[in-house]
Parts: structure tokens; sequence; C-alpha cells
């Protein structure tokens, strides 16, 4: 967990290390948040003078925070079901609460080494040495105290507490998960190795449609290029004419000419296809007169 840089403790001013049971306290107002931690009904918050505050439900003495955590410059806290965790800028671990299960019962190898995270689940404790290990301690109904094999020679990064399971990130970006596997906790699903682009590859774009081509209609002056025979007898049957009226030239269209004009073909364009255009001649109708009737 990124943390704000190391503060200086002159210039802080003290404060009580508990508060009562019930809402959150006035004094917090006035107080920066370096880390927050929630457990099961009771909250802990870490101020800017590096002293823990416990609210809420706290019936397993939580609200009395340890004098030698008072005395440390504390980093980082951590909240299980019943029992905190804290950590100091020195590298110790600080524990306190219900200890039904050993939970708050600090290793003494950890005494010696130097700490960078802790978690807490339901009953057990967890920490993060400087050296990439990871150390639990508490209850270990679950197996949650039986480090896996698949971290070995391995460094860890990051660690996490579930109610009974654990978790663990290595410098490879692999996550390891150990402990009660009832909701299928311990089923990692496959991530992409770090570097790449995503852990889903993008959905295949769709190819455009071969949508058919409008053959387009001849013009006068086309360039001879090679066709198909079909695609040589549908030109033919495309007219191609030309009309130039003064200095001004068109071509025309399927709809007939509106008045006939004068045909005159341009140099290069298609000879004997320029001819006068007539307008459309209606039939001729022929009315038949009703024969009269012959009288008897």
């Amino acid at each position: 967990m990124a943390l704000l840089p190391r503060l200086t403790r002159s210039s802080m001013p003290g404060a009580t290390t508990s508060t009562a049971k019930g809402r959150c306290p006035d004094y917090l107002q006035n107080l920066g948040t370096i880390d927050v931690a929630a457990g099961s009904g009771f909250n802990v918050v870490l101020g800017d003078d590096f002293n823990a505050r416990v609210w809420g439900d706290t019936p397993s003495g939580l609200d009395s925070v340890p004098a030698a955590a008072v005395a440390a410059d504390l980093l980082e806290v951590a909240a299980g079901h019943d029992h905190a965790l804290a950590k100091s800028s020195a590298g110790k671990v600080f524990a306190w609460g219900s200890n039904s299960k050993g939970q708050t019962l600090v290793p003494i190898s950890l005494a010696t080494t130097t700490v960078q995270a802790v978690a807490a689940g339901n009953g057990f404790s967890m920490a993060l040495t400087s050296g990439g290990k990871v150390v639990v301690w508490g209850d270990n109904t679950y197996g949650q105290r039986n480090i896996p094999s698949a971290l070995d020679g391995k460094k860890v990064v990051q660690i996490a507490a579930g109610a009974r399971h654990a978790l663990a990130l290595t410098s490879d970006n692999e996550i390891v998960a150990w402990g009660s596997n009832g909701e299928g906790a311990l089923d990692v699903p496959a991530l992409a190795p770090r570097g790449a682009s995503g852990c889903r590859s993008p959905p295949a774009t769709a190819s455009r449609p071969a949508w058919p081509r409008t053959p387009r209609r001849r013009e006068c002056g086309d360039s001879a290029r090679p066709e198909s025979a079909s695609l040589r007898r549908r030109r033919a049957r495309i007219p191609c004419r030309s009309w130039r009226v003064g200095t001004r030239s068109s071509r025309a269209s399927n709809a007939t000419a509106s008045r006939p004009l004068r045909a005159s073909p341009r140099p290069g364009e298609c000879s004997g296809s320029a001819r006068r255009s007539r307008p459309p001649t209606r039939p001729s109708v022929r009315l038949m007169r009703r024969p009269r009737p012959v009288s008897g």
C-alpha cells in the first residue's frame, strides 16, 4: 500500500488513543489521515500525528492501543474480525484486540526483521518482510498459515487477507491464494503477463461486406482496357451521346431532351453516335364512331 512520506512528530500535537463506542469522533475533523482500516463493527484510523484511533464496537479491548504503538511512528494499520495491526516506520509490528486464535501474538522472528506491510483476517494475521517473504500467525483451521510452495524462491510485493483465506502478489505478476476455498476464493483466473496489453484479446473487427459494385456508365473517350465479354456486352447497350451548343457542351442522360438540338460530335468522341434528339411522340389514337342502329 502506498503511503505518505514520513512526517516528524515534533510538530504534531498529542492525542488520545481511544474513543467511545458510537459515531465518528469529532477530533477527526481537524486531524489529517494517513491510513484507515475497517473491521467487524469497528474502524481504525491513523492520523498524521502517527497515532492510531479506534471507534465503534470494541468489546475485545480494541480501544486500548498498546503503549509501544503509541510511542512509535505508525505508518500503516490493518483490521481483522476482532483485532487490529499496525506497522511503524521502523518496520515493527504491533497487534491488539482479541487473542482467541493467537492472532495478536506477533512471532519473535519479526522482532529482528523489517516489515513493509501487514494484513489481518478472521483470527489470523499476516506480515510481509522487506525481503519479500510472507509470515502468517494465528488461526490455521483452513490452512491460512501453510504458505504455498508456489511462493518458494519468489519475491512477494503485496499481501491481502480475507475472512478465511490469504493472497500474495509476486514480483512477476503472479497471484497465489491459500486457505479456505468454500466459495471458490482460491480459483485465481488466468492473468496476462506483465507488459501485455491486457488480460483479454480485443474482439476481432467484422470485415466489411463486399457490396456489388454498380457498373460505371460508359463515357465517351474512355481508354481501352481489358474487360470481360459480359462487361463488353453490357457496355455496348449503354448509349454514348454528346452535344455541343455554342461553347458549352453537355452529355445526355437517359432522359430524352426537352427540345431537339443539333448534334455536333467533338474530336475524339464516339463517332456516329451523335444524333439529333427528338421529343417523344405520342402514339396515334384512332377514334371509332359507334355505328347507328338499323331501323326495320
